[in-house]
């Protein structure tokens, strides 16, 4: 049985900056509330996004692993706060 995809908005930490991407992820968490906090995780852009990040997630000040990586599908300028 395959694992809904969810598309969420999630921080993640390039270097020292943090900006919000647009993510899709596969049957990680469940739900896209539970992802909060930043991805910790080395990214390799090649080409921009579309680009995969294979975790772990900081959530909750908890760090989890990924049990498949997130596809990071775009920058997303919008305020992650107004869901």
């Amino acid at each position: 049985m395959t694992s809904p995809v969810t598309t969420t908005t999630i921080p993640i930490q390039v270097g020292d900056t943090t900006e919000w991407y647009m993510v899709e992820f596969q049957g990680v968490f469940g739900t896209p509330t539970t992802l909060e906090g930043r991805v910790a995780a080395t990214i390799k852009m090649e080409g921009g996004a579309p680009f995969m990040v294979c975790g772990p997630l900081r959530v909750k000040g908890e760090e989890k692993k990924l049990a498949k990586p997130l596809l990071v599908l775009r920058k997303d300028k919008s305020d992650p706060n107004a869901i």
